[in-house]
C-alpha cells in the first residue's frame, strides 16, 4: 500500500471521474458523457441522383460491405447508411467501395463531403 490505503497494483481514478476497469470500459460519472463513447454511431446519407439498375447495383455493393440491415431508404432519394466508428474513416471506406464498383458512381449517387473535426 503506497498511499491512502490503495494497493500499488490499483489504478487511481482520473481527475475527471474516468476509471478504466478490468473490462477495459470507462466507469464513473465520465462514462455516461457523450464525448466518451469509444465507438460512435452515425448515418452517412447517400443521395440517389438517377434511379435505375446501376444505382441499385452500386447500393448493393455498399450493402455487401456494410450489411443490408444498415441501409435505410427514406423513399425520397436518400439512403442512410448506419455506420459505427470514426466518421471520416468510415466515409473513406464507403467511398472506396463505390470507387471499386466503377468510376461512374458519381453520375448515379452523391456522397456528401468527408466529415472532419473531432473523431476523425
Amino acid at each position: 500500500m503506497a498511499d491512502g490505503g490503495r494497493r500499488d497494483d490499483e489504478a487511481p481514478a482520473a481527475a475527471n471521474g474516468r476509471l478504466c476497469g478490468l473490462d477495459g470500459l470507462l466507469h464513473g460519472p465520465a462514462a455516461e458523457h457523450p464525448d466518451n463513447h469509444l465507438v460512435s454511431r452515425a448515418p452517412i446519407t447517400i443521395r440517389i441522383l438517377r434511379t435505375g439498375s446501376r444505382s441499385e447495383e452500386l447500393l448493393g455493393c455498399v450493402a455487401r460491405r456494410f450489411g443490408s440491415e444498415r441501409l435505410r431508404s427514406d423513399g425520397f432519394g436518400a439512403v442512410h447508411v448506419d455506420v459505427t466508428g470514426r466518421p471520416a474513416a468510415t466515409w473513406d471506406q464507403l467511398r472506396d467501395v463505390l470507387d471499386a464498383a466503377g468510376s461512374d458512381w458519381r453520375q448515379w449517387l452523391h456522397l456528401p463531403p468527408r466529415p472532419s473535426g473531432r473523431g476523425t
